[in-house]
């Protein structure tokens, strides 16, 4: 008889109890970090026109070109795609906050370091969702 215990897969699978938490904190740092964008696009400009660039930076490379690296996740290792791009993701959340804190942050910067963001999602959320 079936359990009916949703999460009955985390107690039996320690794999996936690894890959669960760690893809649950990088969610949340995820979100922490698009709300620190929107409010630091704000800050540098005080524009909500340049808030919504920002989202839009972010959200276009994963709306426009999420079906071609849908394709190249398929012919690939998803478990090594996923750690590839959860270090890129690593990476960029680094840059961001150095130039953050060394006050060399621009608005111009901010959308590319956004768009970047998008980019690497647009490998990586296909990836670890196919991994499911």
């Amino acid at each position: 008889m079936p359990s009916a215990n949703p999460f009955r897969t985390l107690i039996r699978h320690r794999n996936f109890r690894i890959f669960w938490s760690g893809q649950s904190l990088s969610l949340i740092g995820t979100w922490m970090q698009t709300m620190a964008e929107g409010w630091l696009a704000l800050q540098l400009s005080n524009s909500p026109f340049m808030v919504g660039l920002v989202a839009s930076a972010a959200s276009w490379p994963i709306i426009g070109v999420s079906f071609l690296t849908g394709v190249m996740v398929d012919r690939r290792d998803k478990l090594k795609l996923v750690k590839i791009a959860q270090s890129l993701l690593l990476l960029q959340a680094s840059t961001l906050w150095w130039l953050t804190w060394s006050h060399h942050i621009t608005i111009h910067w901010l959308v590319a370091m956004a768009f970047c963001n998008g980019l690497i999602s647009s490998v990586e959320i296909p990836a670890r969702q196919s991994l499911m």
